[in-house]
């Protein structure tokens, strides 16, 4: 896993390079497919207007969608200085200051079900636990108590940061 991270250090961005351009590809590529099936139907022969905009309704507002998703996960990361914690996961960016954020944690993480993704959690203040998309197993097929034991070390470190932050004297 550490391989995949480019570089684990306060005012960096932190991902899995493979996880993101993966993801974000995929999603592109969706986006650019919906946009040519659109473009192949507008140009068809015996095209009528009519089928052109049922066709646009259909395929160009789901390649809109896509690619919002695609570009969301090629920028998702983990970014942590002495200004604060920013979590930018692909549909939501959650900040935090230095003092909210408590320590980094492997855990399951999914904003909309009970089946989470493996990946570093980070626990703040007010009790909840936010997942980090970016570091995360990097595909759909895992046996989570495995790869929860792989994150250990990656959390150790993400807290060791947040640790010498913490540490740090106020900025006056």
């Amino acid at each position: 896993m550490s391989a995949d991270l480019v570089d684990a250090s306060i005012g960096v961005w932190i991902r899995k390079q493979r996880r993101v351009r993966r993801s974000g590809g995929f999603w592109l590529a969706l986006s650019v497919g919906s946009v040519a099936g659109w473009l192949a139907t507008a140009f068809g022969t015996g095209a009528t207007l009519g089928s052109v905009l049922v066709t646009a309704l259909f395929l160009l507002a789901p390649a809109g969608l896509y690619g919002f998703v695609g570009v969301r996960m090629l920028r998702a990361g983990l970014w942590i200085d002495a200004d604060g914690i920013v979590i930018r996961n692909p549909l939501v960016t959650y900040r935090f200051t230095i003092a909210q954020a408590q320590r980094f944690t492997p855990g399951l993480w999914s904003a909309v079900s009970s089946n989470g993704t493996p990946c570093p959690l980070l626990e703040n203040s007010i009790g909840a636990a936010i997942g980090v998309w970016a570091l995360g197993k990097d595909t759909s097929i895992f046996t989570s108590a495995d790869y929860l034991e792989v994150l250990q070390p990656v959390c150790d470190e993400l807290s060791r940061m947040l640790e010498s932050l913490h540490a740090m004297p106020p900025a006056a």
